[in-house]
C-alpha cells in the first residue's frame, strides 16, 4: 500500500466521517445533530473557532460511535480545512491534511 501511495483503510474511514460531518453541518445531508452537541465556548490561538465540546461517555460503545469520534477528529483539523467554501474543496483539503 505504501509503495502505491494508497491511504490506509483507517485513514479513508476517518476522511469519510469528516466529509459526512461537514455535509451535516452545512445542511447537505438529511441527518441532524442532536441538541446536546454544543460548539465550544473557549477560543484559543491554537484551535479553530468551529470546535465542538468533547462528549464525556460512559461506555466504549458510544465513545467510538460516529459523533463522539468525529468531534475529536474535527477539532484537530486546521482552520483552512474547516473554512472550505464547498464540499469538494473540503474533501480535497481533508485528504491533503491527512497525508
Amino acid at each position: 500500500m505504501q509503495s502505491l501511495g494508497w491511504p490506509t483503510l483507517e485513514t479513508r474511514r476517518k476522511g469519510a466521517r469528516l466529509i459526512l460531518f461537514y455535509k451535516i453541518l452545512n445542511g447537505e445531508a438529511s441527518v441532524t445533530i442532536p441538541d446536546y452537541i454544543r460548539r465550544s465556548d473557549v477560543q484559543t490561538r491554537q484551535h479553530h473557532k468551529d470546535r465542538f465540546s468533547r462528549l464525556s461517555t460512559s461506555t466504549d460503545a458510544y465513545k467510538y460511535s460516529f459523533i463522539p469520534r468525529t468531534i475529536v477528529d474535527w477539532n484537530q483539523l486546521p482552520e483552512e480545512v474547516i473554512q472550505a467554501p464547498s464540499t469538494e474543496v473540503f474533501r480535497e483539503r481533508v485528504w491533503k491534511s491527512m497525508v
